[in-house]
C-alpha cells in the first residue's frame, strides 16, 4: 500500500487535472493528464489520459511523479 500522504498527492493531481510525468518502478514512463483514481480487487489505479487514450497505472507500481503543469501546488513526489 502507498502512504496516505502520497494518496493525497494523487487525489490533488486528479482534482486539478495536472499534467504528469509518471515513472514506474520497472523504468517505463508515461506523460499525460491525471483524471481519477479507481479501486478494483483491492488495488488502486491512476487513470492517466495519454493523448486520447486513458491508461490505468497501479499506484503501487509508481516510482516517481513529476508535475508538468505550470503553477501547480506541488512539483513532484515519490509514493
Amino acid at each position: 500500500m502507498i502512504s496516505c500522504a502520497s494518496h493525497d498527492y494523487f487525489e490533488s493531481a486528479c482534482v486539478y487535472h495536472y499534467d504528469l510525468l509518471v515513472e514506474l518502478k520497472h523504468g517505463e514512463c508515461f506523460s499525460g493528464r491525471a483524471e481519477t483514481i479507481s479501486c478494483t480487487d483491492k488495488q488502486e489505479f491512476l487513470h492517466l489520459v495519454v493523448q486520447t487514450e486513458t491508461i490505468l497505472l497501479n499506484l503501487e507500481d509508481i516510482k516517481a511523479v513529476r508535475v508538468q503543469t505550470l503553477n501547480a501546488r506541488f512539483s513532484s513526489f515519490e509514493p
